[in-house]
């Protein structure tokens, strides 16, 4: 698996890690792969009764 951490904003110091999986196998056909973006943080203002 290949990494790299790409600087967005190096004042804030705000980075974007990517992780990429190699195209090998018996699935060498396949050019385009599915992504996934994971942004943590955030919170709850109220929790629905729900």
């Amino acid at each position: 698996m290949l990494s790299e951490t790409i600087v967005l904003n190096k004042e804030r110091n705000v980075t974007l890690t990517t992780y990429i999986q190699p195209v090998d196998g018996e699935f060498t056909y396949i050019n385009k792969r599915p992504a996934v973006i994971v942004i943590p943080g955030g919170g709850y203002q109220f929790c629905s009764d729900r």
